[in-house]
């Protein structure tokens, strides 16, 4: 069978022999193309199926897609390889893919290919116009995740096409009682939408058959031999002639799509039946996407409710705010509290989350559900900046730095993304730059890193280039300058660019994120340290931007840190003292079960918990800690006070108290820090700092006490 098909097959030439060979096909019947023109030219031919690998070597996938039906193919098209992951394939399906089937499921291609040239097949026994509605009605179905959307379209295009009177899903709730989910009726014949039916007879009549995966068709529903019950519902609504589809998953009846005409009986033709049985796998896979693509959406359903809440609030008073820093300085304070305490739990759960026992998929998910909350506390550290900016409160650490150390941190962070986009990455640090500077390297990587990512993410093939050299009539002068082959910009719209809540382009806000807070941080940051920032570019051909700030030599450099490729921690010694007895005083349920299971997995055994600050003064009362984790903001009595009261009543022994702080603006509490409490944690924070900190304190405290 396979042999007696022609082949369009989309590969390079050790793929397609590969093909070839697991299908055991004759290479007369088989043709293959590898580059983009090849493509255009052959699509338009008459095969019978079209198979793509999954990495051409001219092209992605979704582009060779596009250019199928660019130039007009018209067989099915299967997809081999590149589709493990099902929102993969479910893109893949919405971008014109008839079938996708992972690269280690190969026993499985032959059996595809069949059902997919039969479907085709079975489409062509319609004329052309019945033929190109159907194929619109199942570009319907693909193109939405939203199950709303693919079920109106659906029951509305087949009861235009099939010329019915009625068209609705019916959706299982219960034991075979349910509700019909979507409908379309023509005029004059009674609604069912929104009905709750509550069938005691549909088990013994019909479970059988649907779950078979058998279609039902009645041509007079009156001779159909149907129980009473079925027929009573029936007439209810007028109906005189019924076809029927079940839609199953994992193995259960989901619902049934169901056909009614009620104006007279019906004979349906095979055509017909094939028709809504095709709808019904149509339905049954965009029901599977679409329950993968808000399982995903509800992961991330918080942070982006307070993301809008965020958002909507500064887009509400950025104009009365101008006059009022003081207050949005509070306001952004107190939104980061609220903001960071859910987060640490998301951030926490998550971290937890990957030390059990997961799936690819699961992993997958978890390490999404991680990008996102970064991306989330990276904005929230954005508004915080420019906040401190605008309200002058931003200052500035300069320190010995390595100028070196600091473009390859740089390189580190965002030479992963360059990576996967296949980008020429690359950095050149003047030879003759003195290798210890003077200056705030915290902020100025912070700059490069800004303008480093938005090259990566503006670019989709090319270069970005890093570039560090002394200015030619000023060598006292830094210019660190960030190169790329992106999309550029044009003339009109640069000076946009370093406007807050501003970007060159509305569509680049829709197209590829972000608040356009990055620039405007960046440019007062430069500015702050005496500095300025240029931008040169050419839409179409790409951008460079540059910063030169006044940087003096220095003799001693302090070490920065490059994190690795695949850790987020740095290796450190096993913790000593895993018997110290602990004190947790936390009053957010999520964030004590992160915090003890952190305790847990780190190997304390000994720890007590108060949900207060009155708690935490009775415990350290009636009991002798080597360490307090003190939570900052609690009602009744919060952090700093309980510190202050367990300090004054401890003045004897050395007891740390680390705090715990959801908190942007510590400078306030900077007397507590320094005279009540040892050290602090900013949330959200990772098990690493935290073990870093314990490690650090109890180190100190442990002989001392044992000392008395």
């Amino acid at each position: 069978m396979l042999n007696s098909l022609r082949l369009l097959i989309i590969a390079t030439p050790k793929n397609a022999s590969t093909l070839v060979a697991s299908l055991g096909l004759i290479a007369s019947n088989v043709s293959v193309v590898a580059s983009a023109d090849e493509v255009e030219a052959s699509a338009a031919a008459r095969w019978d199926a079209i198979i793509v690998s999954a990495d051409p070597p001219s092209l992605p996938t979704i582009a060779v897609l596009a250019l199928l039906r660019h130039a007009g193919a018209n067989a099915p098209v299967i997809v081999f390889g590149g589709a493990d992951e099902p929102l993969e394939a479910a893109r893949l399906a919405k971008a014109g893919a008839d079938c996708c089937i992972p690269a280690c499921r190969i026993d499985c291609l032959a059996g595809s290919l069949l059902s997919a040239v039969a479907t085709h097949h079975r489409y062509e026994g319609y004329g052309e116009a019945e033929r190109e509605a159907l194929f619109r009605l199942v570009g319907a179905v693909r193109r939405s995740l939203e199950l709303k959307d693919v079920f109106k379209a659906a029951v509305d295009g087949v009861r235009a096409f099939m010329g019915v009177d009625r068209a609705l899903l019916y959706h299982f709730d219960g034991e075979y009682n349910g509700t019909v989910a979507a409908e379309s009726v023509a005029m004059g014949w009674t609604h069912s939408r929104g009905l709750e039916i509550n069938d005691t007879c549909f088990k013994a009549s019909k479970a059988e058959q649907y779950l078979d995966n058998r279609i039902a068709a009645f041509e007079d529903v009156r001779e159909a031999g149907l129980s009473p019950c079925h027929l009573e519902l029936l007439e209810r609504f007028e109906v005189k002639a019924s076809l029927v589809v079940p839609i199953l998953m994992d193995g259960k009846v989901w619902g049934l799509f169901i056909l009614h005409q009620c104006s007279s009986t019906r004979r349906w033709r095979a055509g017909e039946m094939d028709l809504l049985y095709q709808f019904g796998a149509q339905l049954t896979i965009a029901l599977h996407q679409a329950q993968l693509y808000q399982a995903a959406k509800a992961q991330l359903k918080q942070l982006e409710c307070l993301t809008r809440l965020l958002e909507d609030r500064v887009a509400q008073r950025t104009d009365e705010l101008q006059n009022a820093l003081t207050a949005k300085s509070t306001f952004l304070a107190n939104a980061s509290h609220e903001l960071r305490t859910p987060m640490n739990g998301i951030i926490g759960l998550t971290d937890l989350l990957f030390q059990t026992q997961l799936t690819e998929e699961q992993r997958g998910f978890a390490s999404t559900l991680m990008l996102c909350s970064q991306q989330m506390l990276a904005l929230i550290n954005h508004i915080l900046d420019y906040s401190k900016v605008e309200a002058g409160r931003m200052e500035l650490d300069p320190a010995p730095f390595n100028v070196k150390a600091l473009v390859a941190s740089v390189a580190a962070i965002v030479g992963e993304s360059a990576q996967r986009k296949g980008l020429d990455f690359a950095i050149q640090v003047d030879p003759h730059l003195p290798l210890s500077l003077y200056g705030d390297s915290v902020r100025i990587t912070q700059i490069l890193s800004n303008l480093a990512s938005n090259a990566v993410k503006f670019t989709a093939s090319g270069r970005v280039h890093i570039r560090v050299e002394s200015l030619p009539d000023a060598p006292s002068h830094i210019r660190f300058c960030v190169e790329d082959t992106g999309i550029g910009i044009a003339p009109r719209d640069i000076g946009k660019l370093f406007t807050a809540f501003t970007q060159a382009d509305a569509s680049f806000n829709r197209r590829f994120g972000g608040t356009g807070l990055g620039l405007a941080i960046s440019k007062q940051l430069v500015e702050l340290m005496g500095g300025a920032i240029t931008v040169e570019s050419i839409p179409g051909e790409g951008s460079t931007f540059s910063f030169a700030l006044p940087l003096s030599a220095s003799e001693e450099a302090q070490p920065i840190s490059i994190p690795s490729e695949n850790s987020t921690t740095i290796e450190q010694p096993a913790l000593q003292h895993l018997d110290a007895k602990l004190l947790v005083v936390e009053d957010n349920p999520v964030n004590q079960m992160v915090l003890l299971r952190h305790l847990k997995q780190l190997g304390f055994s000994s720890v007590d918990l108060a949900h207060d600050g009155l708690q935490a003064v009775a415990a350290a009362d009636s009991t002798d800690y080597d360490l307090i984790l003190m939570d900052c903001q609690m009602p009744d009595m919060d952090g700093f006070e309980a510190s202050r009261i367990i300090r004054s009543r401890n003045m004897d022994k050395h007891l740390p108290i680390i705090a715990i702080t959801a908190l942007s603006n510590l400078d306030e509490y900077e007397s507590h820090l320094a005279i009540d409490m040892n050290g602090f944690l900013q949330k959200p924070y990772t098990r690493g700092q935290l073990e870093t900190m314990l490690q650090q304190f109890l180190t100190k405290a442990i002989p001392l006490k044992s000392c008395k």
